[in-house]
C-alpha cells in the first residue's frame, strides 16, 4: 500500500466493490495487500495510519462509526483569505501560475476556489487519471491491464498510457468511456477529444478538482487512487515532494517558444485533521524551462500546504 492516504470513499456513485478475483489481481500488481473498500469510508490521514501502525487491519475510517461529519463546503470568509494570501503569494513569485481548490466530500453545488489564469488549459498526462478510471471501470482487470495502469500513472510511461487508451476501444470509444467516469465523479462539462486526448483535451482546473474530490469518494476506484504516487525520482515535485499526497502531473508546451513548458498537477492533499482538499494547479515558470516549472511547483504546493485557511474535509 503505499506511504499516503490511500482513498476508499463512496461518493454515492452506485459504484460495487470489485470482485475477491480483481483485488487478488492488483495486489500482486502492485505488490501491496488487498485494499479494503466499503461504502462511507474516508482516507485516513497521515497521523491516523500512525495511530494504527502495527494493526493488522487496513488503516480505515468510516463515517458510520464516527462523529457525523458536517458536510464539506467552503465559506466566503475563506475564499476571501485565499484570495488575499493569493495576492501576497504573487507578489513574490512570478510566473504563470493557476489553482483550483475543492475540500474533499463537497457537494456539486459548492463551487470551487479559483485563483489565477492557467497558462494553458490542455490536460497534458493529467488525463491518464479518468482515462485509468474508465479501464477499471468498464474492463476486466488482468495483470496486463493493471500493470499497464500502474505504468501509465506512477511513471513517465507513454507507450502504458497508450495501452490503456486502447483497452476502451477505438477512439471515439474510448474517449465516450473516460467522459462517462468524468461525469460520475462531478466534472459535467470536460469533452474528451478522441484523437491524440492528452495534447488536444481541454480540462480546466475547476473541473479537474471536481474530478480529484470524486475520484477520492468513489468507492470503486482504489486502483488508480494507488496508484498515483511518484514512481521515480524525477517526478518528485510539487504535491508529490513529502509522500503523503495522491498527486499525478502532467507536461503541455506551449506552441510558438522554445522554453514554453507548462507543469498540470492534480492531488489529494493530506490537511490533517481537517481532512483532505483536492488541488488541481498549472504552472510555466517566467523562463519557460521544465526545471524552473518543477520548482515553482513545489513553492506553490508547500504554500498550500502550509496554508491553514485551505478549505478541505471528507467523504460523506
Amino acid at each position: 500500500m503505499l506511504p499516503k492516504p490511500a482513498p476508499s470513499r463512496a461518493r454515492g456513485t452506485g459504484t460495487a466493490q470489485r470482485p475477491t478475483q480483481r483485488t487478488g489481481v492488483r495486489a500482486a500488481a502492485l505488490g501491496v495487500a488487498a485494499l479494503m473498500l466499503c461504502a462511507g469510508c474516508t482516507i485516513p490521514t497521515a497521523a491516523e495510519r500512525g495511530k494504527n501502525a502495527g494493526s493488522s487491519t487496513p488503516s480505515v475510517t468510516t463515517s458510520r462509526n464516527a462523529t457525523p461529519l458536517a458536510p464539506a463546503t467552503i465559506t466566503p470568509e475563506q475564499r476571501t483569505k485565499m484570495r488575499s494570501a493569493w495576492n501576497e503569494f504573487r507578489k513574490k513569485h512570478p510566473g504563470e501560475m493557476s489553482v483550483s481548490i475543492l475540500p474533499v466530500g463537497a457537494d456539486q453545488d459548492v463551487k470551487p476556489i479559483v485563483l489565477g489564469q492557467p497558462a494553458s488549459r490542455i490536460a497534458g498526462g493529467t488525463l491518464r487519471a479518468p482515462i485509468a478510471l474508465a479501464a477499471s471501470t468498464f474492463l476486466k482487470e488482468d495483470a496486463q491491464l493493471v500493470n499497464s495502469i500502474v505504468a501509465s500513472l506512477n511513471s513517465d510511461n507513454a507507450e502504458a498510457a497508450k495501452n490503456v487508451w486502447e483497452a476502451l476501444g477505438s477512439g471515439t470509444e474510448a474517449a465516450q468511456k473516460t467522459m462517462k467516469v468524468l461525469r460520475l465523479t462531478g466534472d459535467k462539462t470536460t469533452r474528451v477529444r478522441s484523437t491524440d486526448p492528452e495534447n488536444t483535451t481541454n480540462w480546466s482546473l475547476p473541473a479537474q478538482a471536481r474530478f480529484t474530490s470524486g475520484l477520492a469518494c468513489m468507492a470503486d476506484a482504489a486502483l488508480v487512487r494507488d496508484s498515483l504516487h511518484a514512481g521515480i525520482p524525477d517526478m518528485t515535485y510539487g504535491f508529490a515532494t513529502d509522500g503523503l499526497n495522491l498527486t499525478l502531473s502532467g507536461w503541455v508546451r506551449v506552441p510558438g517558444a522554445e522554453n514554453s513548458m507548462v507543469a498540470r498537477q492534480i492531488a489529494i492533499v493530506d490537511q490533517g485533521k481537517a481532512g483532505f482538499s483536492a488541488i488541481a494547479v498549472s504552472v510555466k515558470a517566467p523562463d519557460g524551462t521544465r526545471k524552473s516549472a518543477e520548482k515553482l511547483l513545489t513553492t506553490l504546493a508547500r504554500w498550500l500546504h502550509n496554508n491553514k485557511i485551505v478549505p478541505a474535509g471528507r467523504c460523506p
